[in-house]
């Protein structure tokens, strides 16, 4: 097999998992959960966004790495316009900014629902 047609096949697997990745977190943001139950996305260093029953709570969030072509829960980045229909609470621990990133400022201009 020829170096390009490995690569396309590589480019082609790496594709499929981004598109499960995003089908799957669609799915986990909009599935209904009951009391006591969580959904938990790891954001990277030390955020976290947890899925309640009725809250979608976001710790600590920072843009760490190259921005995916698709930001993603999954992928560790908070997309406003995937979240836009939760009811979510952003918490920052402190001002540093390896835990606080300025960008939490501009998503109330997409998310109805934000404190």
């Amino acid at each position: 097999m020829s170096f390009p047609a490995c690569l396309f096949i590589i480019f082609s697997l790496f594709m499929t998992v981004d598109i499960l990745t995003q089908a799957r977190n669609r799915n986990l943001l909009e599935k209904e959960l009951e009391e006591k139950e969580a959904i938990i996305w790891y954001l990277g260093h030390s955020g976290w966004a947890i899925k309640t029953k009725n809250h979608l709570l976001i710790f600590d969030y920072v843009e760490s790495g190259a921005r995916p072509a698709e930001p993603c829960l999954s992928n560790g980045f908070v997309n406003p316009s995937e979240i836009k229909d939760q009811h979510s609470l952003v918490f920052v621990s402190h001002g540093h900014p390896d835990h606080y990133s300025q960008a939490i400022l501009s998503w109330e201009k997409s998310i109805k629902d934000i404190n």
